[in-house]
């Protein structure tokens, strides 16, 4: 089965998942496919697979522009292009 929503492009250098621990686990299923690395921002409690803390989204995000950059001799402009996709479940 396809987890990859519609419109979804797999030429993203890296994307933030901001959530818990079930949404962290959902955006994996969704960019494993296309090899594409996440940085991941717990904006629960607990937060078991979260790397960062959403009271420390501007220091997950500085650390992650720097090992960007480290990577590339010159970069003029840092570009982010910001999808928001909703899922959303109904029980009955």
């Amino acid at each position: 089965a396809n987890c990859v929503p519609d419109g979804f492009s797999s030429e993203i250098e890296f994307a933030i998942v901001l959530g818990g621990d079930g949404t962290v686990l959902s955006a994996s299923r969704q960019t494993a496919p296309a090899k594409i690395p996440i940085l991941t921002i717990n904006t629960g409690h607990l937060g078991f697979l979260a790397e960062a803390y959403l009271s420390n989204l501007d220091k997950a995000i500085d650390k992650l522009i720097k090992s960007v950059t480290r990577s590339i001799l010159y970069l003029s402009r840092v570009l982010f292009s910001v999808n928001i996709y909703k899922i959303l479940i109904l029980l009955f």
